[in-house]
């Protein structure tokens, strides 16, 4: 760690406030990594992927950095120092001669253990590495694994795409048409809100949501996890594309997002999962990431995400027509009071309260009160993956990406680890016109057999009132 005087050089630049806090917290079981890892079909070359990556990289320059704290008189902050002729590591290997092709993405995540739950010292390495894992003839796990503190969900996947198009590029000598503007969608520019100071009563609202995490103790699914297993298991499932048109046409005919769906069947699976062992419902809380690119000025980063927290009691959730409308209502609510732009200034305080502080002591009192934030369930919504733009118009669709002499048949965005003390975690994006699902679960909550079966209880909460 290097501590400079007044002087700042050019070649920093300050974390904004989101990235600082997410560096601040990643301490002991907290990783705070993105996988953006995709199955190819094919015959790779490996060396030439390679070599695209390094192109790729120049586009994302934040990821061939390093951190360093600057002292300014009696304050501390967290700048970038450009290193662009750092290497990053390139890993190539093959998994286990008994790995399931159809279980690609445990084998991999299995594999790559030792380097996710390492402890990153950005101050002396860039914060990213890429993957290339061989699973059987011409079928391959590739992909990039980032520290959260250079890169949100839509970023890394954006540097995944852009890794794929420099590689065709190399092997064709021309540029893919999906290479061009392909985006996430969440990630989509939206229209620029110019928030207002509130009065009293605002600010009251404001305290409140910010408080109530850390004091509600949310009801959790029961498990048979271990008390004191750090591991975390990721489990998939991806629906039919006609099972995805059923839950789109479902939450059109509902006025509601299917952001809102998610969140109802995910409680409704706590409900149900708890009530199969016993237990009484109770109160339920969720946090659900959005993407705040694009809405306000004052956000700009590679870090761009907020979130909002929702709370329902029993009585809330006992009838489900009425339950989703309570959730899109106050998804609304949140969003009309740009609930989005308070928690991103909640944690603007809350990294410069600190600030006379230097780093170690910082991050030790930082991860104290996220890790009091603790919910039943998170889920994040990325939207869909590369749509597909006609006519400089988005048509709603991803289809397949084929690159040279490879095809993309499933792409793969895991959350390893993530802040807070989030023992469920549900990632939910659309590629190829197929709604995929992982859960991240804690294995001191469940084993992975509970896990496999709490998610399948969500996708049957999802699928049935959809009359699928």
């Amino acid at each position: 760690m290097e501590i400079v005087g007044k002087e700042v050089s050019e070649t920093l630049a300050e974390l904004d406030a989101i990235s600082e806090m997410i560096a601040l917290t990643s301490t002991g079981n907290t990783k705070n990594l993105i996988v953006a890892a995709v199955e190819l079909r094919g015959n790779l070359d490996v060396q030439a992927f390679g070599r695209a990556t390094e192109l790729a990289i120049r586009g994302f320059p934040q990821l061939l950095c390093r951190l360093r704290e600057v002292r300014t008189g009696r304050r501390h902050r967290l700048y970038w120092d450009r290193a662009p002729d750092q290497s990053f590591p390139f890993i190539v290997s093959e998994l286990p001669p008994g790995a399931s092709p159809a279980h690609a993405l445990t084998a991999f995540l299995e594999q790559s253990a030792p380097f996710l739950d390492r402890d990153w010292d950005l101050f002396q390495e860039p914060p990213v590495r890429l993957h290339v894992a061989k699973v059987a003839t011409e079928h391959y796990v590739v992909g990039p694994i980032v520290h959260h503190v250079a890169s949100d969900g839509g970023i890394a996947v954006e540097f995944g795409r852009a890794i794929l198009a420099h590689y065709h590029e190399l092997k064709t000598g021309s540029v893919p048409e999906w290479g061009l503007g392909g985006i996430p969608m969440s990630t989509m520019r939206k229209r620029m809100v110019q928030v207002e100071e509130g009065g009293f009563k605002d600010f009251l609202r404001k305290a409140g949501s910010g408080l109530t995490p850390l004091f509600e103790r949310p009801t959790l699914p029961i498990g048979s996890g271990l008390k004191h297993d750090t591991r975390q298991h990721h489990v998939k499932r991806v629906l039919s594309m006609e099972q995805t048109a059923h839950l789109v046409s479902l939450a059109a005919k509902q006025k509601t997002s299917q952001i809102d769906l998610f969140v109802c069947a995910t409680n409704l699976a706590i409900d149900g999962w708890n009530e199969a062992r016993n237990t009484p419902p109770g109160t339920l809380t969720t946090s659900i990431t959005v993407n705040m690119k694009g809405r306000f000025r004052q956000v700009q980063g590679p870090n761009n995400s907020a979130v909002l927290f929702f709370k329902s009691k029993p009585e809330e959730r006992k009838n489900l027509e009425s339950f989703l409308r309570e959730v899109s209502l106050a998804r609304i609510r949140h969003f009309r009071r740009n609930m989005d732009f308070r928690y991103y200034e909640n944690v603007c305080k809350l990294t410069d309260s600190l600030r006379p502080f230097p780093f170690k002591i910082r991050r030790k009192i930082t991860s104290f009160l996220i890790q009091r934030h603790q919910v039943s369930i998170g889920v994040t919504l990325l939207g869909i993956l590369w749509p597909e733009i006609r006519d400089g118009k988005l048509t709603g669709n991803s289809p397949t990406v084929k690159t040279a002499d490879v095809e993309v048949t499933e792409i793969h965005g895991v959350g390893y680890k993530l802040l807070s003390d989030t023992r469920l975690l549900l990632i939910v994006y659309v590629y190829g016109g197929r709604l995929n699902l992982i859960l991240a679960s804690s294995a001191c909550l469940f084993t992975r057999e509970e896990a496999e079966q709490f998610l399948d209880l969500i996708v049957d909460n999802l699928l049935q009132p959809a009359g699928i």
